[in-house]
């Protein structure tokens, strides 16, 4: 590095110059002499060999006739580098990721990290990072925006010059919709979705189960799949499923689906469906119409077939029975209503014998009152759900005569390892042998973490 000194000294009347300069927090001095420049411009002299972001302490002597002048004395801290090779290696509609290379030689404090969006009214987005991280994601971003990005090295309450950049984020995407539970077993859930007509990668679903049943699930379909079948669950325990659109690196807001699996033994309910009027909220209201429920069993291997009987167990309506051959395992009974209750026999015969195969006691629920984790909820109440991203998400009782519940994102709370923390809190965790500090963000953005690397 080099620094410019300047001397108001007339020129014709000195003989020499001498400079002295040292690091503030040093004693030891070093001393360079110059003779004055004839240049009516040249009044200073560059020294070379100085650290970067140091202070140091200099004095300009006048020397003539062995005598010495009384010393300008100033201090100045050199220049601190800035940091180079600016990168993005994840954008989104919502996020990006800053890396950059840190200067040589030089101790640093730290970074600051600013993002402005151009050409749209947006809050600047600020980052402080310590001197070991050249990496960084904020989130909260405008959607299909362009950002001006400038990461600043900091040392001694000096900052770097700035390192550009431009980067633009990735058009929203819109999450799935309609979200339908089609059938729920032991060790598998159906699900239907519908997509917009946007360009897709695929749609990314994660089946996170409660507690400590287990590992979370994660499946990648196709963009063109409407709906799939997810096993490899466990029976009788509670998963909390996301659905996300992703576009690339770009993923949607999740849409949030909570369902139970089926005990061992049971009949796994195919479906239960009603005709249903839409509103243009799109909120599906049952009215009173015969409803359909599907049924499955474990097949007999001795059966020649199986005679399936429905009887009606609240008023006098006709007992409806079917004969199977031996290779169903499943059937679907039709002309049933809501809120009414059915003893499903199914029974296999072996010539003039016949042995029960499954007797299942079926309620089409059209009650208002809705049901979560074995907690009953009336219409109107509310209650909060942890996601599988570590969102909170505030949930409400909707009815439509089936126990509807409608989840969404809080924007006050985040939930992580059972632990609820307020927006603006940090805590700290081991993620993949790694420490990492969390920062509840809220809202659709649950939290985010920032890890040292190990």
């Amino acid at each position: 590095m080099s620094k410019n000194l300047l001397n108001e000294d007339k020129p014709q009347d000195v003989l020499n110059r001498n400079t002295r300069l040292k690091q503030t927090a040093s004693t030891q001095w070093a001393s360079h002499d110059f003779l004055p420049e004839t240049s009516s411009t040249g009044k200073g002299v560059n020294v070379t060999g100085l650290m970067p972001g140091v202070e140091y302490t200099i004095r300009v002597f006048a020397l003539h006739n062995e005598q010495t002048s009384v010393p300008a004395t100033v201090r100045q801290t050199t220049a601190i580098p800035e940091p180079t090779d600016l990168a993005f290696p994840f954008v989104g509609s919502h996020a990006l990721t800053v890396m950059w290379r840190r200067p040589h030689d030089v101790r640093l404090q730290g970074y600051r990290v600013l993002l402005s969006p151009q050409q749209r009214s947006g809050p600047t987005m600020e980052r402080s990072q310590g001197p070991e991280v050249t990496s960084t994601t904020l989130s909260g971003l405008l959607a299909d925006t362009e950002y001006e990005v400038i990461v600043y090295a900091i040392t001694n309450s000096m900052a770097s010059k700035p390192l550009y950049g431009i980067k633009k984020t990735l058009p929203s995407l819109p999450p799935p919709g309609r979200v339908r539970v089609q059938g729920i077993g032991p060790d598998a859930v159906t699900l239907a979705w519908q997509s917009r007509g946007t360009m897709l990668s695929g749609i990314l679903l994660t089946a996170a189960p409660s507690g400590s049943h287990g590992q979370p699930i994660t499946r990648l379909f196709s963009p063109l799949l409407r709906s799939a079948k997810i096993t490899g669950l466990l029976p009788g325990v509670t998963y909390r499923i996301a659905l996300c659109a992703v576009r690339g690196a770009a993923r949607s807001i999740p849409t949030p689906v909570i369902i139970t699996t089926g005990l061992p033994g049971t009949p796994e309910i195919l479906a239960v469906e009603a005709e249903q009027i839409y509103k243009e909220e799109d909120s599906p209201v049952p009215v009173s119409s015969p409803a359909s429920v599907g049924i499955r069993w474990n097949s007999v291997p001795s059966a020649y077939r199986y005679l399936l009987s429905c009887l009606p167990q609240d008023d006098n309506s006709t007992l409806l029975q079917i004969i199977l051959p031996r290779q169903v395992e499943r059937a679907s009974l039709p002309g049933l209503q809501l809120g009414m209750r059915y003893r499903v026999l199914v029974e296999a015969l072996q010539g003039d014998a016949r042995s029960t195969v499954l007797d299942q006691l079926v309620l089409l629920n059209n009650t208002d009152w809705c049901y979560d984790n074995s907690v009953s909820y009336r219409p109107g109440q509310q209650w909060f759900q942890e996601s599988a991203q570590g969102q909170s998400l505030l949930c409400t009782c909707l009815g439509h005569q089936r126990g509807e519940i409608h989840c969404e994102p809080d924007d006050t709370m985040c939930f992580d390892d059972g632990m609820q923390y307020a927006v603006g809190k940090s805590w700290n965790k081991i993620y993949d042998d790694t420490a990492c500090t969390c920062t509840c963000l809220g809202g659709m953005q649950g939290w985010h973490c920032e890890c040292e690397k190990p």
